[in-house]
C-alpha cells in the first residue's frame, strides 16, 4: 500500500487468510473502546472492526436531516454493525410511465445509470433523484445520500463512477484530511462523498460551468462544511476565463475546458487555448492561494483535480506553488489528450514536491507523502 503508515483496508465480509487477524484485532479493539458513548474508534479501524459484531441490521444515517436529528442518530449507533451494502432507489420516466426501481447488484445499478444517461424519445426533462443507502462514511459507517442528476447527460455516469464503482475508495483508507480541495466539482458527487466521509473537514469545491454548478449546489448545499465556488482553478490571479466546448463527439458534457482568451496560441506553442466553439460566458479564475485566503484555511491536505487539461496552467507557475508543499495526497485525472504536456507537467511538479507515486486509482493518478514527511 502506498500509505504505509496505515494498516491495509480489509473487507471483513470475506477477508484473505493473511488478513483475518486484522479483522479480529480491530473488532476486539472497537468492542472494548465502544464506537459511541465512549472513546471513538480510530479512523484506521473503521473499515474492519465489524467482523466480530453481532448487529443484525446495518445502521444508516441520513445526512440530509437537520443537524439536531443527525446528532440524535449518531448517539444511538451500536458499537458494532455489518459492513455497508450499497443500494440504489430511483423513480424515472420509463417509456412514458413513472417507474420506481430498487437495485442492490452493482452491475444492475451501473446498467440503470447508463440507461438514464442515454437520450431516448421518452426522456423527461426533469431532474432525477438517486437515493443511495449504504454509502461508506467515517463515524457512522453507513449513510444515506441523495444525488440529483439530469437525464440524458453524463450526470448519471458520474454517479456511477463515483458512488457505485467507488472510484475514490482508495482515499477512504483511514486517513483524515482536515482541508480538502475538489477542483472540477462537476455536479458535486465527489464533494458529497468527501463531505460524508470527512464530516468534520472543510471542503472547497470549484466548478466553472454554471449549469453543472447549479446541480452541485443542489447536491451539497445542505452540508455546511462544503464551500461551493462557481469559477475555475487557475495558476495566475486576476484572470477572466472562457469555456470552450471542445471537439470530442461523445459526451460533450465531459469536454468543457476553460482557457484564457487573451492568449495567442502560435503554432507549436504549448498553451491552454483549445479548439472548438467558445461559450461567451466569462468565468472567474481562482488560484489555490486565493481560495485559502477566501475561506481562511491554512492549507489543503487533499487535492482532487479533474479540470480537463487545466492542470497545465495550474501547475506551471513556479512562484505560486507553495501550497503544494502542504498537500499530503494529490489525486488527478490527467488530460494529455486535451492539453498536450499535462502528464509531463503534473509528474514533474509531484517529483519537485517530493511526493511518492503515482498509483493508478480508477481514472485518476494518486501521489502522496507520509504524514510528518
Amino acid at each position: 500500500s502506498p500509505l504505509a503508515m496505515v494498516e491495509p483496508m480489509v473487507d471483513c465480509r470475506n477477508p484473505p487468510l493473511m488478513r483475518q487477524h486484522l479483522c479480529l484485532k480491530h473488532a476486539s479493539k472497537n468492542i472494548h473502546e465502544g464506537a459511541v458513548g465512549g472513546r471513538q474508534s480510530s479512523n484506521q479501524h473503521d473499515h474492519a472492526f465489524s467482523a466480530a459484531g453481532n448487529a443484525k441490521e446495518e445502521t444508516v444515517v441520513n445526512l440530509t436531516k437537520p443537524k439536531a436529528q443527525q446528532a440524535t442518530l449518531l448517539q444511538t449507533l451500536p458499537a458494532t454493525q455489518q459492513p455497508c451494502k450499497l443500494t440504489l432507489q430511483t423513480t424515472y420516466d420509463r417509456k412514458g410511465k413513472e417507474t420506481t426501481v430498487t437495485e442492490e447488484d452493482e452491475k444492475k445499478m451501473s446498467a440503470l445509470l447508463t440507461t438514464l444517461a442515454q437520450p431516448t424519445a421518452h426522456t423527461s426533462p426533469h431532474i432525477t433523484k438517486l437515493s443511495f443507502t449504504g454509502v461508506k462514511c467515517n463515524i457512522t459507517k453507513c449513510c444515506n445520500v441523495d444525488v440529483h442528476v439530469r437525464r440524458a447527460t453524463s450526470d448519471p455516469l458520474v454517479a456511477q463512477m463515483n458512488v457505485v464503482k467507488d472510484e475514490f475508495g482508495a482515499l477512504f483508507d483511514g486517513r483524515t484530511y482536515q482541508y480538502v480541495l475538489d477542483a472540477g466539482g462537476n455536479i458535486g458527487t465527489a464533494a458529497l462523498l468527501f463531505g460524508t466521509y470527512w464530516s468534520q473537514s472543510q471542503i472547497v469545491t470549484v466548478e466553472p460551468s454554471p449549469d453543472n454548478f447549479g446541480m452541485l449546489q443542489r447536491n451539497v448545499g445542505h452540508l455546511g462544511h462544503i464551500h461551493a465556488v462557481n469559477g475555475a482553478l487557475w495558476g495566475t490571479p486576476n484572470k477572466t476565463l472562457a469555456i470552450h466546448n471542445g471537439t470530442r463527439k461523445a459526451l460533450p458534457q465531459w469536454q468543457f475546458q476553460v482557457a484564457d482568451p487573451s492568449v495567442d496560441c502560435k503554432q507549436g506553442q504549448q498553451c491552454n487555448k483549445p479548439t472548438g466553439d467558445t461559450n461567451e460566458l466569462e468565468i472567474k479564475a481562482w488560484t489555490v492561494p486565493e481560495l485559502l485566503e477566501k475561506y481562511s484555511l491554512p492549507r489543503f491536505d487533499l487535492v482532487k483535480m479533474d479540470i480537463e487539461g487545466g492542470e497545465v496552467p495550474v501547475l506551471t507557475p513556479k512562484d505560486s506553488l507553495h501550497w503544494l508543499s502542504h498537500v499530503t495526497t494529490f489525486i488527478a485525472e490527467v488530460h494529455e489528450d486535451m492539453a498536450p504536456g499535462a502528464w509531463t507537467t503534473t509528474k514533474h511538479r509531484m517529483k519537485t514536491a517530493k511526493m511518492k507515486g503515482p498509483k493508478r486509482v480508477g481514472e485518476y493518478f494518486m501521489w502522496w507523502r507520509d504524514i510528518g514527511a
